[in-house]
């Protein structure tokens, strides 16, 4: 038996992917405690959640060593969106710079593994910004050489947002209607269900799944992890 407690760490469980996620954890017996890092409440309450208050994610590393406990996993479905956060620059802030600085700080919490949201054709050497920031991220967390670095790249995400995003509005109402479409190499752009990214991230921590130190899971991937 593990002498220290499981402890799974969440950055962005307040999002469509986060709250699932969190929920998936809170359920898991693989954990015995889940720690989020939010600037708002989460809204509901678990015996084995602590939330974490964090207006200012400028301290994320900060908050995270501040807890002085073992953190066993790290998980991020931190994002935002360009109308959102303002610029491209407070953009990447969000993406690039809060996601590495609290990977880091997991890693530097004894976290052997972590698990980031990032997106399908996320590149660094993108000319799309979007892609370039998400490949950015993901070379950021490759370069922190955990033992397992999972990284999921879902394509058009299904599920109610609290904010509106007229775009992905109009993807979901076309996604029962495009998904049979995407045969072959087009599998990676089938639209996925958050709380089925949530649950195949949950899985894949549980199991320990993976077969190397970088390992990405698309849509095939993620559904492998919620068969039966």
């Amino acid at each position: 038996m593990s002498q220290h407690p499981k402890i799974a760490a969440i950055a962005g469980a307040t999002g469509l992917i986060g709250r699932a996620l969190t929920k998936a954890l809170l359920a898991s017996p693989a954990f015995d405690q889940v720690i989020t890092f939010t600037r708002q409440a989460p809204g509901f309450q678990h015996p084995k959640l602590r939330a974490i208050e964090l207006p200012d994610f400028n301290r994320i590393g900060e908050a995270v060593a501040q807890l002085e406990t073992l953190i066993a996993e790290g998980f991020s479905a931190l994002g935002t969106t360009i109308k959102t956060a303002g610029s491209r620059e407070a953009f990447r802030r969000v993406d690039c710079d809060f996601n590495s600085a609290f990977a880091a700080a997991c890693e530097g919490a004894g976290a052997r593994s972590f698990n980031l949201v990032s997106s399908v054709g996320a590149n660094a050497h993108s000319p799309n910004f979007y892609l370039h920031c998400k490949g950015e991220t993901e070379r950021r967390l490759i370069d922190l050489r955990f033992e397992r670095l999972r990284l999921f790249r879902p394509s058009l995400l299904i599920g109610a947002r609290k904010e509106e995003r007229i775009g992905e509005g109009l993807g979901q109402l076309a996604a029962p209607l495009l998904s049979p479409l995407l045969l072959g190499p087009l599998r990676l752009y089938k639209p996925i269900k958050a709380d089925e990214v949530a649950r195949a991230m949950a899985k894949a921590a549980e199991t320990g799944d993976g077969d190397g130190a970088v390992n990405i899971y698309h849509y095939d991937e993620m559904m492998r992890l919620l068969r039966p």
